[in-house]
């Protein structure tokens, strides 16, 4: 495993929806992420969304520390990338076995 190259703060647990919702930030390395994007062999556009997905979904409150957690956080990153990709000539990225293996 790599470590994040993302950070996200703040554990997402309990919301009230008629209040604005601040779950907290993601920063994002361009460098890093243009590097992993060269290294993966995809487009940095890719890459960002994953990095993107990834900050997003440990703000929520996923993890990957343990194997049920990162299938978990696997199977939810999977699906938002189909949902993001879908219908696009760049669709294959979302059922990628990369996202499994380096990027967790």
């Amino acid at each position: 495993m790599c470590e994040d190259n993302d950070l996200g703060f703040e554990k997402f647990t309990d919301y009230d929806l008629e209040e604005t919702l601040m779950l907290g930030d993601i920063i994002i390395s361009f460098d890093t992420a243009k590097r992993q994007a060269k290294e993966l062999k995809h487009p940095l556009y890719i890459e960002t969304y994953h990095l993107l997905i990834h900050g997003l979904l440990h703000l929520l409150g996923y993890d990957h520390i343990k194997e049920n957690e990162k299938k978990e956080m696997f199977s939810e990153h999977k699906k938002i990338m189909q949902e993001f990709l879908k219908n696009t000539e760049d669709s294959k990225y979302a059922n990628s076995s990369w996202l499994m293996k380096d990027s967790f």
